[in-house]
This record gives structure tokens, C-alpha cells and sequence, in this order.
């Protein structure tokens, strides 16, 4: 009797430290003195806009040269220019804008790096260059079907782009293509046979192995019925190696969609945000059944999720607090809520953080944040912006010369990494 009072203590005792509703302790702060950083040193700063309109820029990208890619946006004409500068003197050394047509927007999702090429998604064109020589790669326009803006790639050097449109209203198809070489295959296509709905799309995409060895790509459908009808939202998995659906899930009577194109797999397990009415979640899926292995209300729609050791660390919109869950089970490893000094000056958004490491760079016009991806200690916080400028869309690291650059509004800058960040 005895022996099985204490085995029912030990569980007892175990689940209750396990709860994700056990309330964390604070993380420790990283930095010496906190109100005290030290001073954002810039190493260079050179020009970005051509213009007197406002400038943007994609996410900043390192080639294999050490050298910085940026762009800018909102040019007379409608086409976003992209400009390597030398980084360690911040020189332009070309422009690239080789399009079929005008074309803007290519940050997050809309773009990818594979060694050193860059691959552009708009909706129906797609286009790659080397961004060590500024030379077009390929570029690609298909006017038979509408495309997602978005593109995603795999181990292998494959990179995929998902169709719908006026050759199947009611089907949603994936194509491929190698990053280096222009020919799209037909990967798969998905036909719903209710036809009872406005549109069926597809936005987020990952691929990865299951259990067998098979490579596989998971993707989230949306269907979209009309107005004061509820949405269609499928989660969906194609075995490339067996060129057939291993699995078909309809999760519509739990979410209205799949938010956006954030998705990341991991170690059997597929991650992505959902909505639901005016509530906000984090989900994690079963790479070879589809089922919903857990799930975390967020606090607000979620832009960014990094995949750190055993963890997933997730931002959301606005000033939120950042959170970090073990992938395995969704129990929450760490939560930071930020200093009533800091919350007000923070606003995270789309393409606005960057893991390095073991920290998670963060962009918020005015200042740059740094966090530590192991307890989410706030390890730096200073005002990075120069003459009004507004801190964007990230920052590319170099490790080397512990230089970090950063687009600021018709600027790129490159500052040194503060001292406060050890590795």
C-alpha cells in the first residue's frame, strides 16, 4: 500500500510542474545593467533610395562574399531594385531589376535564399539571380492559372510555388522547380468536389520526411464560401517519394483557416498558426497522420515562429508577450512580458525578427531588441534609428566581423553587434 501511495504521489507531483498553465517565473534579465546598454556603433551607412519618396527594403540578405543585400521600394515606376552593397565599406556594387513586368514586395515569405540565389515570388511570376554577380538566373510567367505570392523550398534544392485558377476554379496545384535551373513540374493538384465555395487556395507550405523515409510536402488549404458562411480549412499532406496523398485533414469545425504562410516542420511534427473568430493559435500537426498533436492560444495574430533546440519561439502582432514552447508537447518553456518601460516602444511585425544563434534580433522602428533564445531574457534594448528613420524588416548578421545591417527607411546601416551579445 504503501508503494502505491508513493508511485500516486510521483505522478501527481510530476503533472503538476508539467502544466502549461503553471505560472513561469520572470526570465532574468541578460544585460548588466539594464538600464544602462552600451551605444550602437555604426560602422557605415550609405544611400538606398533613388528617390524622394520613402523608401523600403527586402529583408537584408549576406551573399558568400560577406557582402549585403538590400532593396528598395515605392520607386515612380512600381519596381522594387535590388543593390548589393560591399560590406565592408558599404560601396554599391550593382543593381538588379531584370522583371517581366513592374514588380514589388518581396520580403518574407516572397522570397527565398538557396546559396547564392535569390528567388522571387509575385502571384504569377516568378524570377532567380545570383546575388554575387547581379546576373539573372531564370524568370518565369504563367498566365493559364493564378499563383500564391508565396514560395517555399526543400532539402534538395527544389522550390515550390502553389497554383489556382481559371483552369480549375476548385483546384489547388503545386509546382515545382530546381533553384538553379528553370522547369516546373506539376507536383500534385487537390480538387474539392462540393464545388460550393468562392475560391481554394493554398498559402503555406513545408516539406519534410515521415516516418518511412518518404519525402512529403504538407500544405493548408483555404476555401472560401462567402460572406456570413464559415470557412473550409484542410491541412493536407503528398508523398513525393509514393507520388500519392498520404493524408487528407479537414480541421474546418475547429479553425476558420490557416493564418497566413507562417509553417515549419521538425522532427515528425508540422507548426502553424490558426484562427479561429477573434481567438489566435499556435498549432502543431502529426507529420504522418494529421492529427492535431497540441495547440496554444496566442495572445494575438502570430508573425514569426523560430525553431530553437527543443523549442519554438513564436512573436505575435503588436507588443504581445514573446513566447517559447517545447515542440514535443506545446508546454511553454519561457514567456517574456517586457519591463512597463519597454511594452509601449515595441511592435512586432512581419519579417521583423531574425534568430542568430542562440538570440533573437528584433527590429521596432525606433530600437533594436535582442533577446536570449534560452530563457528570453531581454538582453539588449537601445534606440538603433538615425534622423528619423524607422528600423525595418530585420537584420542580416555577420559573425565574422560581429557587424549586424539593418534597412532604415532610404538607408542601410551597418552597425557594430553590441557588447552585450556573447558567442
Amino acid at each position: 500500500m504503501k508503494f502505491i501511495y508513493l508511485i500516486i504521489t510521483a505522478v501527481i507531483l510530476s503533472s503538476s510542474t508539467c502544466k502549461k498553465e503553471d505560472p513561469l517565473d520572470p526570465p532574468p534579465s541578460g544585460v548588466i545593467d539594464p538600464s544602462k546598454p552600451s551605444e550602437l556603433v555604426l560602422d557605415w551607412r550609405s544611400f538606398l533610395a533613388d528617390n524622394q519618396q520613402e523608401a523600403f527594403s527586402n529583408n537584408p540578405i549576406l551573399n558568400s562574399q560577406q557582402d549585403i543585400l538590400m532593396s528598395s521600394l515605392f520607386n515612380p515606376d512600381g519596381r522594387e531594385i535590388f543593390k548589393l552593397f560591399d560590406g565592408k565599406t558599404g560601396k554599391l556594387k550593382w543593381t538588379w531589376d531584370d522583371y517581366l513586368r513592374n514588380e514589388e514586395g518581396f520580403f518574407n515569405e516572397r522570397h527565398l535564399v538557396i546559396g547564392d540565389h535569390v528567388i522571387l515570388s509575385a502571384h504569377n511570376a516568378t524570377y532567380a539571380f545570383n546575388m554575387v554577380t547581379g546576373q539573372t538566373v531564370w524568370k518565369n510567367y504563367i498566365d493559364t492559372m493564378y499563383g500564391s505570392p508565396f514560395i517555399f523550398k526543400d532539402e534538395s534544392g527544389y522550390v515550390y510555388k502553389t497554383f489556382s485558377g481559371e483552369k480549375g476554379r476548385y483546384m489547388v496545384y503545386v509546382f515545382r522547380t530546381r533553384y538553379d535551373q528553370l522547369n516546373w513540374e506539376l507536383v500534385c493538384s487537390l480538387k474539392d468536389s462540393t464545388e460550393s465555395y468562392t475560391s481554394f487556395s493554398s498559402s503555406a507550405l513545408t516539406a519534410t520526411y515521415n516516418k518511412n523515409g518518404d519525402e512529403v510536402i504538407i500544405f493548408t488549404t483555404y476555401k472560401y464560401i462567402g460572406p456570413g458562411t464559415p470557412n473550409k480549412a484542410e491541412v493536407v499532406c503528398y508523398n513525393i517519394t509514393q507520388k500519392k496523398f498520404d493524408w487528407i485533414k479537414d480541421y474546418s469545425t475547429r479553425y476558420t483557416e490557416f493564418a497566413v504562410a507562417r509553417i515549419k516542420s521538425n522532427q515528425n511534427r508540422v507548426f502553424t498558426f490558426a484562427l479561429k473568430g477573434p481567438s489566435f493559435y499556435l498549432t502543431s500537426f502529426d507529420v504522418n497522420t494529421g492529427e492535431l498533436l497540441w495547440e496554444n492560444k496566442l495572445q494575438d495574430f502570430g508573425v514569426g515562429m523560430f525553431l530553437y533546440k527543443n523549442s519554438i519561439i513564436v512573436t505575435c502582432n503588436n507588443s504581445t508577450p514573446v513566447r517559447s514552447y517545447y515542440q514535443s508537447t506545446g508546454y511553454m518553456t519561457w514567456e517574456q512580458k517586457f519591463d512597463a518601460t519597454i511594452l509601449p516602444k515595441l511592435n512586432f511585425d512581419f519579417g521583423g525578427s531574425n534568430l542568430f544563434k542562440n538570440y533573437l534580433f528584433s527590429t521596432h522602428c525606433n530600437n533594436m531588441l535582442i533577446l536570449s533564445a534560452d530563457n528570453g531574457a531581454v538582453v539588449y534594448f537601445k534606440q538603433g534609428a538615425k534622423d528619423g528613420g524607422c528600423l525595418q524588416n530585420g537584420v542580416a548578421i555577420n559573425e565574422m566581423s560581429r557587424t549586424f545591417y539593418v534597412q532604415d527607411r532610404k538607408y542601410v546601416n551597418c552597425f557594430k553587434i553590441p557588447q552585450e551579445v556573447k558567442y
